[in-house]
């Protein structure tokens, strides 16, 4: 604690001890806040932050502009319509890494609503959506790797009642089944 209280008052932050050896610091004022991560890249601690919600790029999907257009071009017109970019990068097909015609945009965190009323960028018709949140959660990816199909069953709870209906399956049909999904354990009536 007196490496902190070097760097900062200590009426400036709190502090919380979590489990494996790790601390939480909540700093109650963002002027405190920035020279306590300074402190810590300075040393080589590791360590995680959050952004400040000042600081947070808007982050935008362009559809319908060619992919071989560069990412240079891109943020330089839309520098002359007013839209600062921080980073524009083309997204690729997941599996065979083709280049698609959509690009994310990370804009400049000040107001940027009217980004979608643009029509044209670069000589070619395109259209602004907002990015999307992904609706399915990661452990339900995740069960492809035991053998149930995420096209079978799209959610989890599907897909924990389809793995019990094929144990009991199994079941019925041999009387010493083979477990199907290596997180059920014991009787599954």
């Amino acid at each position: 604690m007196s490496y902190v209280t070097v760097t900062l008052e200590e009426e400036q932050y709190c502090c919380k001890a979590l489990s494996d050896e790790m601390i939480e610091f909540d700093s109650s004022i963002s002027d405190s806040y920035r020279p306590l991560i300074k402190q810590f890249q300075a040393d080589n601690i590791v360590h995680h932050t959050h952004q400040l919600r000042g600081e947070r790029t808007y982050s935008v999907v362009l559809r319908h502009l060619h992919n071989s257009i560069n990412t240079d071009v891109i943020k330089s017109e839309l520098e002359v319509l007013g839209h600062r970019a921080r980073s524009v990068f083309n997204i690729r097909h997941s599996l065979v890494m083709a280049p698609l015609l959509l690009y994310f945009v990370n804009l400049e965190p000040y107001y940027n609503k009217n980004i979608f009323d643009l029509h044209f960028l670069c000589n070619m018709t395109i259209t602004i959506e907002a990015t999307r949140k992904k609706d399915s959660i990661v452990q339900c990816t995740r069960w492809q790797t035991w053998g149930i199909l995420k096209l079978i069953a799209p959610d989890c709870l599907s897909v924990i009642n389809m793995a019990v209906a094929m144990i009991r399956q199994s079941e019925q049909k041999n009387p010493f089944p083979r477990r199907l999904a290596p997180f059920l354990v014991g009787n599954i009536s």
